[in-house]
């Protein structure tokens, strides 16, 4: 009888983190920009010499366990096109299936201008609150706002799932979404937690 509610327990988890997704997918905004012509590789790295994509730097997680200063990592980014005037960076989980890519954890936009290399700053968490120049493209991918807003930190508690930022340099139109396009994208792994 043991063995038959594990069994029966796991398909019930199987079945509610399916259902946590779908909800995620329905009633999150995956970050989508229209691709026209070529998209271009960015070159991106960590400003922060603390952070180095191995583990996660101590603290570097949520709250709900006992993170003490969670800030995003500051990332440098080459390679931007001259006609992209934003950064939208997606945080990711790549270990759960719903908040693997598109913005899991948040995705946050930074307004650039044309630069050899471009820093974008550490940013605090859950939180729309961050400045002229920082906005939030979306929440996390997590039904009903459980998690926070904004950035997301890792919130694994430990298993060491995979978090990763995916780079995209966009033309973003402040009046006319239409106009919106994709011109560059770059990938970093952030880390094991």
């Amino acid at each position: 009888m043991g063995k038959f509610l594990k069994i029966l327990g796991s398909i019930v988890l199987v079945l509610a983190l399916a259902i946590v997704g779908m909800l995620a997918m329905a009633f999150g905004g995956r970050t989508d920009y229209p691709i026209v012509g070529d998209v271009e590789e960015l070159q991106v790295a960590f400003a922060d010499p603390e952070w180095g994509g191995e583990a996660l730097p101590e603290g570097m997680w949520c709250d709900r366990y006992e993170g003490s200063h969670a800030m995003s990592p500051s990332l440098l980014v080459a390679g931007v096109p001259t006609d992209a005037n934003a950064i939208v960076v997606n945080f990711n989980d790549e270990m759960v299936f719903f908040l693997d890519e598109g913005g899991g954890h948040g995705a946050i936009g930074f307004w650039v201008q044309p630069a050899d290399e471009i820093r974008l700053p550490s940013i605090p968490p859950n939180t729309r609150e961050l400045g002229a120049e920082i906005f939030v493209e979306h929440d996390p991918l997590i039904p009903f706002g459980m998690m926070g807003r904004g950035y997301l930190p890792p919130c694994s508690g430990g298993r060491g799932n995979l978090y990763s930022a995916e780079v995209l340099a966009v033309f973003k139109s402040e009046d006319d979404p239409s106009e919106n396009r994709l011109l560059a994208r770059g990938y970093i792994a952030l880390g094991l937690y």
